[in-house]
């Protein structure tokens, strides 16, 4: 039985068709040479669609582990194809960037990463191409605030030129719908906690063209900074007082080590020091008073030591240990005058000594 021409064309033209869509056919009929030829031309979306499709319907360990090696290699290819895209993005090639992401795709369209990078670049996309048209109105805006007092000048000295006349009018429906369009943005800005830009666009705003909206937009600008700079001095302040506590822990450290070190004068001017620009700390007081026990002790055992010198004839010693003992209590009646009875008692001394030295010295001629 011969087949018509009619019936061999459907069948050509299925057969085209089925050929365009070998991923649907039964997976039975799909060689594990086509799946690797479409690994090999990067057409992850179909060999993971088929490997899928036969594991669901022909489980076993030899198809899993092919499944999950071809996965591997279809997420290599999309975070190195993301990789490069979003360098593209950045180096300001957006057109690249964009083709690359759109090629992958359809190699491998189930990709979260690819996915993931498109979503990534169309915002960024949305984000430069706001800034841009911001940036355009901004410039519009400071044009026609600079423009339209010399058309309306022009329109002025000319009544009867239409051409100046519906320039004006264009600039004045332009200037109200800049105006309005920066104070939408403005707002926008300023949900979005950019105070910066918020008070560039409703600052030219307003002097475009006045309006309630812009207005309340303003002030509500003020309020915040206003709520940001106290927020702002409040911190500084606290940071302050935390750096503060920090030097007078450390200043009390130092006087704690200086104390038992012996070094009891050190410790004695840092906690002065302390008192006297008004520092608190918990053991301030504490360690103030251990100081001056610890220095009344050294003043009384440098006394009896001086005592103990002079009473066996060493007037010098005794002095040194009572002009230590003074170092401490410098205001002390007692010690100063101990010092001073010495330093007569040595004076005496040295003047006898002079006398004698000389007296040796005439009568050796003599002799």
């Amino acid at each position: 039985m011969k087949m018509s021409p009619v019936v061999r064309l459907l069948i050509f033209v299925s057969l085209l068709a089925l050929s365009a869509c070998t991923e649907y056919l039964p997976v039975r009929l799909i060689s594990q040479q086509q799946i690797d030829q479409w690994v090999k031309n990067r057409q992850y979306g179909k060999a993971v669609t088929v490997l899928e499709r036969r594991n669901r319907q022909y489980p076993s360990a030899t198809n899993k582990q092919r499944l999950a090696r071809v996965r591997r290699i279809a997420e290599r290819y999309a975070r190195q194809t993301s990789t490069k895209a979003l360098r593209l993005q950045q180096e300001g090639n957006w057109a690249a960037s964009l083709r690359l992401l759109d090629q992958a795709l359809r190699n491998y369209p189930q990709s979260k990463t690819l996915n993931k990078a498109l979503r990534e670049i169309r915002r960024r996309q949305t984000v430069a191409s706001d800034k841009l048209q911001t940036k355009l109105l901004l410039a519009r805006g400071k044009w026609l605030l600079a423009s339209i007092p010399v058309q309306q000048s022009l329109a002025r000295i000319n009544p009867d030129d239409t051409r100046i006349q519906q320039a004006l009018r264009t600039a004045l429906r332009d200037r109200t719908w800049i105006a309005s369009e920066l104070t939408r943005r403005g707002i926008t800005a300023m949900r979005n906690r950019n105070y910066a830009l918020a008070e560039k666009c409703l600052n030219l705003a307003d002097r475009l063209h006045f309006s309630a909206q812009t207005t309340m937009a303003l002030a509500r600008l003020a309020s915040i900074r206003y709520r940001i700079q106290q927020r702002r001095e409040r911190a500084r302040k606290k940071r302050e007082d935390r750096r503060h506590r920090r030097r007078i822990a450390r200043r009390i450290r130092q006087a704690q080590l200086a104390l038992k070190r012996g070094r009891l004068l050190r410790a004695r001017k840092i906690v002065t020091a302390l008192k006297n620009h008004g520092a608190w700390h918990p053991r301030l007081y504490s360690l103030d008073t251990a100081i001056e026990s610890a220095i009344r002790s050294r003043i009384t055992e440098l006394t009896r030591t001086g005592d103990d010198l002079y009473s066996h004839g060493n007037i010098k010693g005794a002095r040194e240990a009572w002009r230590e003992a003074l170092r401490f209590d410098p205001h002390n009646a007692t010690l100063i005058s101990r010092v001073d009875r010495a330093t007569r008692v040595l004076r005496h001394l040295n003047e006898l000594r002079r006398k004698q030295q000389q007296k040796r010295t005439n009568q050796s001629p003599s002799a």
